[in-house]
């Protein structure tokens, strides 16, 4: 895909006109494709974004020991990385900014929000727990990677498989390959929600773009994220940088 740079007043005039340098109305998200893999307690998820974005997120899942505070609860853990072409060639120092927002905005979805149920993950009390670990990486970012990792990683979730676990005499635990469990198990999922980023390009019209481009991203005053159920409830919203926004801009979204 070939990327060209545009004037920030463009990028505005163009939005506030209602058709977007891109040609997209203001509300209208780019198309995205998805592709899927999935293995022995593995899964992975490919997210492409019309942008440019690239976004990949596996996750596993296997039997371990639970936290000594929480015996009755399973282990989720969400990390996010990017890679150099991600990240415009910079390597060896500390993460990006954007990099730490992104894995914050996954980690609170998945995590505080209860996306997983991890009380459904304990399979011994005490004992013998589900451990979810969701890696996502960014492969290329062209503006929009908050939506792509959300939806990699809610994907990734969903398609993973576990076998069934069973209790031996010596009172180990054991679990049934994919290849033996007729059905195996999915993971415990309570909502699954989406991501909606948001840049803001005037606050006084105002003029807000629905999954904002590379130039929308440069130009825009402020960027938001709200993550949603299926049932329209807002389980996160992550401010991305950027001059303050009213609650009431944020609501009207």
């Amino acid at each position: 895909m070939r990327h060209v740079a545009f004037n920030g007043e463009y990028v505005r005039a163009a939005a506030a006109s209602g058709v977007r340098h891109d040609g997209r109305g203001v509300a209208t998200a780019g198309e995205v494709e998805v592709r899927l893999i999935r293995g022995e307690g593995v899964s992975v998820a490919e997210v492409a974004l019309q942008s440019g974005s690239r976004v990949v997120c596996s996750v596993t899942c296997g039997l371990v020991a639970p936290d000594a505070a929480r015996p009755l609860e399973g282990r989720v853990s969400v990390s996010v990385e990017a890679s150099v072409l991600a990240t415009d060639g910079g390597s060896g120092g500390p993460r990006p900014h954007w990099v730490v927002e992104v894995e914050q905005l996954v980690s609170r979805l998945v995590r505080d929000c209860d996306v997983v149920d991890r009380d459904a993950l304990c399979v011994v009390a005490g004992e013998w727990v589900w451990s979810v670990r969701c890696d996502v990486h960014i492969l290329a970012k062209r503006g929009n990677a908050a939506d792509a990792a959300v939806l990699a990683a809610v994907a990734a979730l969903r398609h993973v498989r576990r076998g069934r676990v069973e209790r031996l005499e010596d009172g180990a635990v054991r679990t049934r390959g994919l290849d033996e469990d007729p059905e195996p198990q999915g993971l415990p999922l309570l909502h699954v929600p989406l991501n909606a980023t948001l840049a803001v390009l005037d606050l006084e019209a105002p003029v807000l773009v629905v999954d904002p481009t590379e130039a929308e991203n440069a130009a825009a005053l402020a960027i938001f994220c709200v993550a949603m159920t299926p049932h329209h409830r807002i389980c996160a919203f992550q401010k991305m940088g950027g001059a303050p926004v009213e609650a009431d801009l944020c609501l009207q979204s």
